[in-house]
């Protein structure tokens, strides 16, 4: 019992030892302008890191520490171990002082002389030796790599990566990125391929002690001549009383990055009443137009500050109705019956495409003309997905809409413009679910028909009322205007059951094929924090 109350006793120490240094840390408003790193993974497997930091301090300090994961815990709960070799710091391109410091996890590089004080802004150059990185799986050749861990102590404004494989092995399609904190799929990056090269860039800036960017690349199999391989911890090189301290370190980054969560949790209900009260200085009066020419996904985003599923169909239903594709359901199949549905591509991408409308017809129908939705690249179709949601917000941005400050520090989402804005979005919402009674009430507005009923569906759908709006059309003959969507099992369509199609079927088909996998087919990877390499660091 008195053991027990001692471990609990150094525990709560330890905690609050943890906290008080990441206090200390963001008290000081120290930070991070730019990380870069260029990765260079050899034939043999093994890879050349350069980390490029540029630095900024807020008081005197001696230098920064990095620390470099050395063990990673696999999802069975055995090891990957990692050789870290220096090969030498610089500071403002002057070899720097530095000195080592390995542990059971980790090993630490600590720069700068303590002796000494430095201020201001500085650059600094980490280079070092990893050997393995990559490690086999059934789909090929895994780089599973975290470029900017979770435990640095202080804010990242700026962070890209450029990883190069050696000649002759080009990566496979379906690279990806993830950002946030540890287990997030969240993906606030960006990611290029180009010949045997891969590059990353975060958009936005990563807050101090919990979040990170992790990049997911596909190689061929067989490339390399060395991988990683699975070990107890034992049989790492580790030690009973090592393992414990590396369980105790484990247990304490995760109440801490808890701690984090919570105060995410925290900051994501003040943007809310800011935005509220922001909100409640305009009157929301009906409007009959999109305002200010608004995609529907915009309008959709800035509705409701999320952009998911309805964005997407209003995008794809959108293409439809202004004739570049048709959507066929087809019978279902199997002993469930599932639906399934067809694209056909009637006219190609052109300048009248908005950039998110061109990478989804891009990527969902990948040089064919006809595709089955069951059939499609799944990869592709979700990496474009991602970019569109990315852009829709960076266009949000920057229209004045959404605050540019976007991180989990920031107390508000939008701007006064932005609030101003969505007042006339929700006025055209207003508009498109009303009942018809009320609609009679409206002055100035425009007379029902069928082509209104297809021109408006997307922005409906977006919004969330699509039910309400075909609900106005109910009693109208709308066929002649649907010709862009065909059901074999409905001869003759209205209004309600198309929507009701769309939701039930269409809608939850491509929210499946939308569903980003945890894993995809490369296994232990689908998230930020999963790899190998990270770690964190500051001042000291």
């Amino acid at each position: 019992m008195k053991r027990s109350l001692k471990y609990a006793l150094g525990l709560k120490l330890a905690l609050s030892l943890v906290v008080f240094v990441g206090l200390a840390q963001v008290a000081r408003a120290d930070k991070i302008l730019d990380l870069k790193s260029q990765l260079t993974i050899s034939k043999s497997g093994s890879m050349q890191v350069v980390e490029t930091i540029e630095y900024q301090f807020d008081g005197e300090q001696h230098g920064i520490f990095r620390d470099i994961p050395t063990l990673q815990q696999t999802a069975s709960g055995k090891y990957y171990s990692f050789q870290v070799s220096q090969g030498g710091t610089l500071r403002d391109g002057r070899d720097e002082p530095y000195t080592v410091n390995d542990s059971d996890a980790a090993t630490q590089l600590k720069i700068g002389d303590a002796n000494k004080t430095i201020s201001g802004k500085h650059v600094y150059q980490l280079s070092y030796t990893v050997t393995p990185v990559m490690r086999p799986d059934q789909a090929g050749d895994y780089f599973n790599w975290n470029v900017v861990g979770t435990a640095w102590k202080v804010p990242i404004e700026k962070a890209s990566a450029t990883i190069s494989f050696p000649a002759g092995v080009a990566p496979l399609t379906g690279e990806r990125c993830y950002t946030g904190a540890s287990q997030s799929a969240a993906s606030d990056c960006s990611i290029y391929t180009g010949g045997s090269e891969v590059r990353v860039s975060l958009l936005n800036s990563l807050p101090a002690q919990s979040s990170g960017l992790t990049v997911n690349v596909l190689a061929p199999a067989g490339s390399f001549d060395t991988y990683l391989a699975e070990t107890d911890a034992t049989n790492s090189g580790r030690s009973s009383g090592g393992s414990k301290a590396f369980n105790l370190i484990t247990l304490l980054l995760r109440m801490a990055f808890a701690g984090i969560l919570l105060f995410g949790l925290i900051m994501q209900v003040r943007r809310y009443f800011s935005d509220r009260k922001l909100k409640s200085h305009y009157t929301v009066i009906a409007q009959y137009e999109a305002p200010n020419n608004m995609t529907p996904p915009m309008m959709g985003l800035l509705s409701d500050n999320v952009a998911d599923t309805k964005e997407i169909t209003a995008l794809a239903v959108g293409l439809a109705v202004n004739g570049y594709l048709k959507i066929e359901r087809t019978a279902g199949t199997g002993i469930l019956n599932r639906k399934d549905y067809q694209f056909t591509l009637l006219k190609p991408a052109d300048s009248s495409l908005s950039i998110p409308e061109t990478d989804f017809v891009l990527a969902l129908f990948a040089g064919q003309t006809t595709v089955l939705l069951k059939t499609v690249d799944v990869k592709k179709i979700q990496a474009a997905i991602a970019k569109i949601k990315l852009y829709l917000t960076s266009e949000l941005v920057r229209l004045g809409y959404i605050d540019s400050s976007q991180s989990i520090i920031s107390s508000k989402n939008l701007t006064e413009d932005g609030a101003a804005e969505w007042a006339k979005v929700e006025g055209f919402k207003l508009f498109l679910s009303v009942t018809e009674k009320d609609r009679l009430a409206f002055h100035d507005a425009p007379e029902k028909s069928p082509s209104q009923f297809s021109h408006f569906l997307p922005a409906a759908i977006a919004l969330g009322v699509d039910k309400q709006w075909a609900g106005q059309f109910a009693n109208l003959d709308v066929s002649g205007q649907m010709s862009w969507y065909v059901d074999p099992a409905h001869a003759q369509f209205n209004s309600l059951l198309l929507v009701s199609e769309l939701n039930s079927g269409f809608g939850k088909a491509m929210a499946a094929t939308m569903t980003p996998q945890s894993s995809g087919s490369y296994s232990g990877g689908g998230f930020s924090g999963g790899g190998g390499g990270g770690g964190g660091g500051g001042s000291w």
